[in-house]
């Protein structure tokens, strides 16, 4: 009994925050990507009430870098469309009609949106643009959730 119990809590707790998964036809969570050029993709994460803000932004680097270097770039950028962060403070309801959070809000069938995220693949750094080196972004972020490399 007291192992029942235990696999239970494991599964109950492995369910509260999104994993770094592809989207897919059952499950909406996770990240998905668009390629908009050789070099460009938008790239976008998807999580539940329980994924925070930190989280989300570590899985769409993450999934920059992995595009950038399946390319052939070494450097990326990030731009995130329409001045939101890559996660808002706002609220998407599940029928998509948009409100500020209230109370409770996670409780009541609320998910936060996902803004677009445009990522541009380098081979050098570019001048005078935040670029990040996606060798080490992608180790540092693996070895932060323990994800194989």
């Amino acid at each position: 009994m007291r192992g029942l119990c235990l696999a239970a809590l494991v599964i109950f707790c492995n369910g509260c925050v999104t994993g770094y998964q592809p989207t897919s036809a059952i499950n909406n969570n996770g990240f998905s990507e668009i390629q908009l050029s050789k070099n460009s993709w938008e790239v976008q994460y998807a999580g539940n009430a329980g994924t925070t803000q930190k989280r989300r932004r570590d899985f769409v680097m993450l999934r920059a870098a992995e595009l950038t270097l399946d390319a052939g770039f070494d450097y990326f950028t990030l731009v995130v469309s329409h001045g939101h962060d890559i996660a808002s403070a706002y609220a998407t309801r599940l029928d998509h009609s948009v409100t500020p959070p209230v109370g409770l809000w996670q409780k009541a069938g609320w998910v936060k949106p996902v803004p677009r995220n445009i990522v541009m693949g380098y081979r050098e750094p570019p001048n005078g643009i935040e670029s990040y080196p996606a060798a080490d972004v992608a180790a540092a972020i693996k070895e932060r959730y323990r994800l194989s490399p």
